[in-house]
């Protein structure tokens, strides 16, 4: 039982990684969409840094992640798993619209929530915020390279969208 535990548990630490890892991929033809995503992904980083100082909300006691090289990261609101995590499924979704690809990621998502919440490094808030956070950065960062994509016709024509 511990070795499946175990193996939860590294799946949902490295959760958000595997999920950008498989946005990229997945949009591997789509070079404009892939830009947006890093650009959005890092400034989603920014976000949730700025967040957890401005708010300075701890962990749940009992965490037993180290964050000396990181001192942002001894709060934990919002939770930069749940926002990265929650990014990459709803800016991939958006543009790919395809509910078998939302359903295996939100199935990634999940895990990574549980291991946060499961590991006490997250409250239910601290997660529920990440998961809203990257959810409306993915938001913006779509919008923002759909409306360069359909009022730029150089763009259009040197990427055949």
């Amino acid at each position: 039982m511990d070795s499946a535990k175990d193996a939860i548990n590294e799946i949902g630490y490295h959760g958000p990684t595997i999920l950008g890892i498989w946005t990229i991929y997945l949009l591997r033809n789509r070079f404009p969409y892939i830009m947006a995503y890093m650009i959005g992904f890092f400034l989603n980083l920014k976000i949730s840094e700025y967040l957890k100082i401005w708010i300075q909300d701890p962990r749940p006691d009992g965490c037993k992640e180290d964050f000396k090289r990181h001192p942002v990261h001894k709060y934990g609101m919002p939770s930069t798993h749940a926002q990265t995590a929650f990014f990459s499924i709803f800016y991939t979704y958006m543009i790919l619209q395809n509910n078998n690809i939302l359903i295996t990621m939100c199935i990634f998502g999940g895990i990574t929530l549980y291991q946060r919440y499961e590991t006490r490094c997250h409250s239910i808030g601290q997660l529920t915020v990440g998961v809203f956070t990257g959810a409306i950065s993915a938001y913006i960062s779509f919008f923002c390279i759909k409306h360069i994509l359909q009022n730029n016709t150089m763009i259009k024509y040197l990427t055949n969208i």
